[in-house]
């Protein structure tokens, strides 16, 4: 599972969808022209699930998205590209997407998730049913302009949950369990 897929071409799935090795893979994605481009990528694909819509902690609402070009994050949540110094995002567009909890769509049989979700991340795994063998999370932990939100929250949950840090690459951490 992916939530947050911004650019299809980047995702961590690709190992797992081209080696057919999987059962489902699902991407969750609010802004339309992502989500766009992820059914049109794998339009007839029977295993692979999209869903348009926002992650949040309650279900049923509209929140509303800025825009950045690159990506997309709920408006008045401290999101990474605000502090990117070196790159200068202006938000050009706004757009609205539907909310649901994590637990709508995790049935708990998640390998693998991912999460980049522009400082929702807490929010995320608020709801999070699977406990997959390898979590991934954006912390932007070694970052000097911008930590994500709710960090040590993230850790505490994630670490509660019996999960070790493997590895820290750029911008994610990448979790696994102990077991």
């Amino acid at each position: 599972m992916e939530i947050g897929v911004g650019d299809i071409w980047a995702s961590m799935l690709w190992p797992w969808i081209l080696s057919g090795n999987y059962d489902k893979a699902t991407f969750i994605e609010p802004h339309p022209r992502f989500a766009l481009e992820v059914q049109n990528t794998f339009s007839g694909n029977p295993k692979i699930e999209l869903i348009n819509k926002a992650i949040s902690s309650v279900s049923g609402e509209r929140v509303e998205f800025l825009d950045f070009g690159q990506g997309s994050h709920v408006r008045g949540v401290n999101a990474p590209h605000l502090h990117d110094t070196e790159k200068k995002y202006s938000p050009h567009t706004l757009f609205m997407a539907p909310t649901i909890t994590l637990d709508e769509v995790d049935d708990g049989n998640y390998d693998f998730v991912n999460i980049d979700v522009e400082g929702m991340e807490a929010t995320v795994l608020e709801h999070m049913v699977s406990r997959p063998l390898c979590l991934v999370v954006e912390t932007h932990f070694y970052q000097t302009y911008y930590v994500t939100t709710n960090i040590e929250q993230i850790f505490e949950r994630v670490l509660g949950w019996g999960y070790k840090i493997q590895a820290i690459l750029g911008s994610e951490t990448v979790f696994v369990r102990k077991d």
